[in-house]
């Protein structure tokens, strides 16, 4: 979904909340009338706060971290950079050299865009057996270059398909199948799992809110994930295209 928003070109960059094999959201509707004969419509839905497009905080990993009440909205409302490893397609280890050209300054939210909903979509469970996945020496290296927030397009750790492959066989170190969740987010780098459309972020930065569920003590909050274009950049990408 794109919109216009004052000077911005506004996308949507949220996983659908739907029936899903891997979530498994109770989705209700009801018929109600209240006591002064006002009908409504009422739809219930009850998921994990780890399900589709959310933010997870500290705590999810490390049980000394902080919890989601504790993030700081600053981190994951801000300046971002796109890092395209659409490329490398399907069961692909994303190292350092497929993101050390991405012009990340400190502060920035990441957005690491591999376009894998594009060949599996996300109600499959392809999407999760066959993604691509960071390496430990590319978690290292995003946490160095101090970054505020980290997003994916895609299952970021290769440890997150064990549930769902026979022929799973782990790492002899946990950081090396889990350095996302182990490396940063235990660093209190808040992850932002399971974005789409990051291809229609047509230019290499732009400003991006993870928009979360104030929920209390709580290790993790669904999310409205929306990426903001400046319309001067947008026109000039349209304008640009008019004249090829």
């Amino acid at each position: 979904m794109v919109l216009r928003l004052l000077d911005h070109e506004v996308i949507d960059c949220s996983m659908p909340i739907e029936e899903h094999w891997r979530f498994a959201p109770t989705i209700t509707h009801r018929e109600l009338t209240a006591k002064g004969g006002c009908h409504f419509h009422s739809t219930a839905l009850t998921m994990g706060a780890h399900g589709f497009t959310h933010v997870d905080a500290p705590r999810h990993v490390d049980p000394a971290g902080g919890w989601f009440d504790e993030v700081r909205l600053e981190t994951i409302m801000g300046p971002a950079v796109v890092a395209d490893v659409s490329a490398l397609g399907d069961n692909a280890a994303i190292d350092v050299e497929h993101l050390d050209r991405t012009p990340i300054r400190p502060g920035d939210i990441l957005l690491v865009r591999s376009d894998h909903e594009t060949r599996w979509p996300t109600s499959t469970p392809q999407y999760w057996t066959r993604a691509p996945w960071l390496t430990r020496a590319a978690a290292e290296w995003v946490l160095a270059a101090g970054v505020s927030a980290i997003g994916f397009d895609f299952p970021q750790d290769r440890g997150i398909r064990a549930d769902y492959v026979d022929d799973w066989a782990p790492s002899a170190d946990l950081d090396d199948d889990w350095p996302c969740h182990r490396i940063l987010l235990t660093k209190g780098i808040p992850q932002i799992e399971y974005l789409t459309n990051l291809a229609a972020i047509t230019q290499p930065r732009c400003t991006f809110a993870a928009v979360p569920l104030r929920l209390v003590r709580s290790d993790g909050a669904p999310a409205r994930a929306l990426a903001f274009l400046a319309a001067e950049a947008s026109d000039r990408t349209a304008s640009g295209s008019e004249h090829r």
